[in-house]
């Protein structure tokens, strides 16, 4: 993927930043959302903002090197990071069949 982001310093304000499984998580969904309507995964057409993927892909996509060893987030982190996210509204997530869509809120 090609491209940037931009991240208001508003952020630093916001409880996040201090918890740092939500505010990688919140960074993850941001740089992997679809930047155009039209995007099409697995036959779903994406609005701006939007990201398709399990709850268990997210885990092993915000794994991390810890010593000689890689370590993933739990399942449980994953779900309380994400009540998190809808909590301050930054986020809303739909079950499909292919996965959860994610909607990164306020996106533009």
């Amino acid at each position: 993927m090609n491209g940037w982001i931009k991240l208001h310093r508003k952020i630093l304000d916001n409880e996040i930043w201090n918890d740092v499984p939500t505010f990688r998580l919140f960074t993850l969904l941001l740089l992997n959302a679809a930047h155009n309507d039209g995007m099409k995964v697995k036959g779903v057409e994406l609005k701006k903002g939007q990201y398709l993927r399990s709850y268990r892909k997210l885990a092993e996509d915000l794994a991390y090197k810890d010593g000689k060893g890689l370590k993933k987030y739990s399942l449980r982190t994953i779900h309380r990071c994400f009540a998190k996210l809808i909590q301050n509204g930054m986020v809303s997530v739909q079950e499909t069949e292919y996965g959860t869509l994610i909607t990164v809120l306020n996106y533009s």
